[in-house]
């Protein structure tokens, strides 16, 4: 049973991309530590981490600073480690809003911070929870469509999938991945229409 020790929001640093939909990997991370009180410190990387206990373990959070297609620099210190307790959120235009997926490995789907992950670690090889922000509105106009706020129509259906998000977190800490792939992808599923869970 993988549980996770790390958790990994990706995210654009500076107040104008703060409800951007490539921020939910932030906006995630943010609202676990307003609801624990936590504070931020500075990292390595750059980086921002705090921690948080999750039932028997204790989870480290961080928010890499480098901009999104260099979050991996921040993450250079476990490359040649195996990455089973890492967990990685971010935002996917491949699944429709509200959307939350678990994956125990993958690609990157076009996401440059995924991608630059993947470059620093060696590989694929590691959790990652993909939440949905899509479709957008235009097949090539993607990459300014993600750094904009989300509309005002979209916020209760991402309140939503940040609770559920971190639901989700704290059941793969407590009891591992798979428990979380199970409970999360199979209602978020649903949620969807009957989209495929796995």
């Amino acid at each position: 049973m993988s549980t996770i020790s790390l958790l990994v929001g990706l995210g654009n640093p500076g107040d104008e991309y703060r409800r951007t939909r490539h921020n939910l990997g932030f906006m995630v991370l943010d609202e676990i530590a307003r609801r624990r009180r936590l504070t931020w410190r500075p990292a390595p990387g750059p980086a921002l981490d705090a921690e948080v206990r999750m039932g028997a373990r204790v989870v480290r959070l961080l928010k890499p600073q480098t901009w999104m297609n260099r979050s991996g620099r921040a993450l250079s210190f476990r490359r040649g480690r195996s990455n089973v307790d890492l967990l990685v959120v971010c935002d996917d235009i491949n699944l429709p809003l509200g959307v939350v997926r678990f994956r125990q490995r993958g690609g990157s789907g076009g996401h440059k911070g995924l991608e630059s992950i993947a470059d620093a670690l060696g590989g694929g090889d590691w959790p990652r929870l993909r939440l949905g922000v899509g479709p957008p509105p235009a097949p090539d106009g993607w990459s300014d469509w993600v750094l904009e706020p989300f509309a005002t129509g979209e916020e209760t259906a991402v309140e939503r999938m940040i609770d559920e998000a971190i639901a989700g977190i704290e059941l793969a800490a407590r009891r591992g991945l798979a428990a979380a792939m199970q409970a999360c992808n199979r209602r978020s599923g649903e949620a969807a229409g009957g989209e495929n869970p796995a």
